[in-house]
């Protein structure tokens, strides 16, 4: 697999940063290292509040096959050379979260079997988390995961997992008519009905592609969220039926 790193600079504000891990990614980290190096001089609790924030746009929204196991990390250490200013502390926050994006796709496109990303924006009217929810119910599908796999825009997929809650889970109702899905960047799925796509076309397209979008809104929108995770494919049964741990 190739390196998963990244460096940033902006103005005298550096950092740098590297990341470990295949499988086993779900929920919130888990089977992962990442490690961050800065100069900006900040406090202890001044680095966490910077490193949680940006976790929780990144590590935290991404999924493998949806296991775990104990061992996860992401810290971030400075140097402290580096006098802190408001705007030094916006600049590395930015650059943090510019590399987190970057190397949760690496991460992605490394991991076992996998040939393509698949990243998941949900808006839905619902506020807290529930889109977050629900992009990584999405996600998570490993009939999505094989679709995607086999170059299928099914949006049958995607509305089924949509909907699927896990057992005392509580989700924003919603009605199928007001639902409109993007694949690809191809409208498939349109207020309750078939959008009316060439179909054929879009399968061709997505051989193409090592990134698939699937943009998800219901009705107005206005609480959006991001979850990426990567294709299901044979070789990742092969690799986890052949060895034991």
């Amino acid at each position: 697999l190739g390196k998963k790193v990244c460096s940033v600079r902006s103005g005298e504000v550096c950092l740098a940063g590297m990341v470990k891990g295949a499988g086993m990614i779900e929920p919130n980290m888990a089977t992962m290292l990442a490690y961050y190096f800065t100069n900006l001089a900040l406090s202890p609790e001044q680095l966490d509040g910077i490193l949680r924030r940006v976790v929780g746009l990144t590590y935290n929204c991404l999924s493998v096959d949806h296991d775990t196991s104990t061992s996860d990390t992401v810290a971030l250490l400075s140097a402290g050379t580096l006098e802190a200013t408001p705007a030094r502390v916006a600049d590395l926050e930015r650059a943090l979260l510019a590399c987190s994006v970057k190397l949760s796709r690496d991460l992605l496109i490394g991991s076992e079997g996998a040939t393509k990303i698949i990243e998941v924006t949900v808006d839905i009217p619902a506020r807290g988390d529930a889109a977050q929810r629900m992009a990584k119910r999405v996600v998570n599908s490993p009939l999505v995961k094989t679709a995607v796999h086999g170059n299928d825009p099914n949006w049958g997929r995607v509305v089924m997992a949509m909907g699927k809650l896990d057992p005392g889970e509580q989700g924003p109702p919603f009605d199928p008519g007001s639902v409109r899905i993007d694949i690809a960047g191809q409208r498939v799925f349109d207020s309750g009905s078939d959008s009316g796509v060439d179909l054929e076309s879009l399968t061709t397209r997505m051989r193409s592609l090592k990134r698939v979008d699937i943009a998800v809104k219901l009705g107005e929108g206005g609480n959006r969220a991001t979850a990426w995770g990567c294709d299901l494919s044979a070789e990742y049964v092969r690799i986890n039926a052949e060895y034991t741990t």
